[in-house]
């Protein structure tokens, strides 16, 4: 082979790897996975019981427990109210029952047992909101966050 020859192949390879190499490049590259954050930790629905005094005098009184929780003895004058905060356990089998003193009278009931309903829930942000309303006559139950008088419900009478 001549020099010649030689001389315009390499010239003729190095002018096809100048025009393939000089172009436009195109490159394939995975996307990242698009930033939508950490999802929030799935947790059961969260309760708070809230007793309300309507009762003009004198002041309320009761305690509340549950089979691993003792909240204690409460008095509330009237228009204040009392709350609580928990998660059903694993089981479903969560209650808390209220014994409740006024003017010589008395009464017990469940006041949330997660096995059957004891009284009408609405949704509050991160709640289930279960309201009792204690009046003169007894108890109530309201399942809205705005009630008035007429959406009271009468679950249980003073004893």
């Amino acid at each position: 082979m001549s020099i010649t020859l030689a001389k315009t192949l390499l010239i003729s390879y190095f002018s096809l790897f100048l025009l393939i190499h000089s172009g436009p490049r195109a490159r394939v590259h995975a996307l990242p996975p698009p930033d939508r954050g950490d999802p929030p930790p799935r947790r059961p629905p969260g309760y708070q019981v809230r007793i309300t005094n309507l009762i003009n005098h004198p002041s309320l009184s009761f305690r509340c427990q549950s089979k691993d929780n003792d909240l204690g003895y409460k008095t509330l004058n009237f228009r204040q109210y009392y709350h609580w905060e928990f998660q059903v356990n694993f089981w479903g089998s969560t209650l808390f029952f209220c014994h409740f003193y006024w003017n010589g009278k008395q009464q017990v009931f469940d006041a949330f047992n997660a096995s059957r309903r004891t009284c009408d829930t609405y949704v509050d942000g991160p709640y289930n909101m279960c309201n009792w309303i204690v009046k003169g006559d007894g108890f109530y139950t309201v399942g809205k966050k705005n009630w008035e008088e007429k959406d009271l419900v009468k679950v249980y009478s003073w004893q």
